[in-house]
């Protein structure tokens, strides 16, 4: 808001405080005319910052369930998706959708969705998902920066991790993706909320002597496999953990990429580890089972079959298994 004076913010409440769940704090107070509280009609407030940037100006539009950014599907992927292109690349659209996703306590399967692939198969839109609050502040000033329709998907499951950020980052580092963890025995790769459960696991492995590479993707579109295949290509394992789709999704595209490529030689199969495709369910023993794919103690179980290592794996609490982590996250994803 202090580099762009042309940006402006709609949403519902995201003037107030604890507007979008909690992540305005006292910008409507320092920037009334560029906050802008909205109307519940996705559709109408949508066009309106779309229409804003194609008039010149900067604009971000903050969908609190990405349920309700279905409502304005056509606005995000039938006119900002298409229209730079339709007009020669002469016509820029600097729109920013903050679109929240995935898991949240008893939200059931119409609150708790994440239709990553909707966004990621849609040409001329650009798809970021941060995994912790370093990557979200950076990542959110490159979507500001960028000068194209950006989809900011962000994991409310992640909404309580803390951590301290260097603010002379700036938005000076590039979107691309990131090595987290570093290791020469397998590979795991994922992105949003997977990120926690993968870095999880690496150090329950590291443990038994296994060491990972975790890579987190960032950048869901336009994919940049290129730090993978390195990875792959030294390890010759690989695990991708998609914490939202197990069909047509970022973990399918991620295989049937390096499946294609010759310099691939992998010792065992890859191995895809995401939910089940079905709806996500409310009640807690189903809702515990549908994620169990993608906790740390089975992205451990799966990486430790590939070295015939057999793991003690800790019971976790109820808490640990239904409530949003509360986890502090220091330099280089160190787990404080």
């Amino acid at each position: 808001m202090e580099v762009y004076d042309d940006l402006a913010i709609f949403g519902l409440g995201v003037s107030y405080p604890n507007g979008a769940d909690g992540t305005m704090g006292l910008l409507g107070k320092h920037y009334p005319m560029r906050v802008l509280d909205t109307p519940a009609s996705e559709s109408t407030v949508t066009g309106l910052a779309i229409g804003a940037a194609i008039s010149g100006a900067r604009t971000l539009v903050h969908h609190g369930r990405v349920e309700f950014a279905l409502f304005a599907a056509d606005q995000i992927v039938t006119q900002a998706a298409n229209w730079n292109y339709m007009f020669g690349g002469k016509s820029p659209v600097s729109v920013t959708f903050r679109i929240a996703i995935g898991r949240q306590w008893g939200n059931g399967p119409q609150h708790t969705a994440s239709h990553v692939s909707l966004f990621t198969a849609t040409p001329g839109l650009k798809v970021v998902c941060p995994s912790s609050p370093e990557s979200a502040f950076e990542l959110i000033q490159w979507a500001v920066a960028d000068g194209n329709p950006v989809v900011f998907l962000e994991p409310r499951w992640l909404y309580q991790l803390e951590q301290e950020i260097d603010l002379s980052l700036n938005g000076s580092l590039p979107a691309e993706p990131a090595l987290v963890r570093e290791g020469e025995d397998a590979t795991i790769v994922s992105f949003g909320e997977g990120v926690l459960e993968s870095v999880l696991a690496s150090e329950l492995l590291a443990k038994h002597g296994v060491l990972c590479d975790v890579i987190d993707l960032r950048v869901l579109s336009p994919l940049d496999l290129s730090k993978v295949v390195m990875s792959v290509q030294k390890t010759r394992r690989l695990i991708v953990v998609d914490p939202y789709s197990r069909h047509s999704g970022v973990g399918d595209q991620i295989l049937s990429s390096l499946s294609q490529l010759q310099s691939i030689d992998l010792r065992l199969p890859p191995k895809l580890l995401a939910p089940p495709f079905v709806p996500v369910p409310t009640a807690t023993t189903l809702s515990e089972a549908y994620y169990s794919a993608v906790r740390s103690n089975n992205i451990a179980a799966e990486a430790a079959k590939m070295f015939d290592l057999k793991l003690e794996l800790r019971n976790e609490t109820f808490d640990e298994l239904h409530l949003a982590p509360r986890t502090r996250i220091g330099k280089n994803w160190q787990i404080l």
